[in-house]
C-alpha cells in the first residue's frame, strides 16, 4: 500500500484499517445497505455491495485500487457473514 491507494472492503478490522491508513491508503467500506439494519432478514450482511465495488473502479481506476479485502469476522457489525459467491 502506498499513498493514494484505495482499498475497498466489506467492513474494517480496526488495526488492519489503521495499518492501511498509516501507509497512505484510503479504506472504502462498501458493504450492503442492509448490513447495519438490525431487523433485516438478509442472511449475508457482511457482503461487499458489488455495485459499489464497480463504482470504486469507475471512480478511481484499477491502478489506484491496491486490492479488494474481505474481512471474514466483521466483529464491529456483529460478525456478519458473507457468501462464498460474494467472495
Amino acid at each position: 500500500i502506498k499513498k493514494g491507494d484505495v482499498i475497498p472492503m466489506n467492513y474494517h478490522f480496526t488495526t488492519t484499517k489503521e495499518h492501511m491508513m498509516i501507509n497512505g491508503g484510503t479504506v472504502l467500506e462498501i458493504f450492503k445497505d442492509k448490513a447495519l439494519q438490525i431487523k433485516s432478514k438478509e442472511p449475508f450482511k457482511g457482503e461487499i455491495d458489488i455495485d459499489k465495488l464497480k463504482a470504486v473502479f469507475a471512480e478511481y481506476g484499477a491502478g489506484k485500487v491496491a486490492f479488494v479485502r474481505m474481512e471474514a469476522s466483521t466483529n464491529l457489525i456483529g460478525g456478519q457473514p458473507f457468501s462464498m459467491q460474494n467472495m
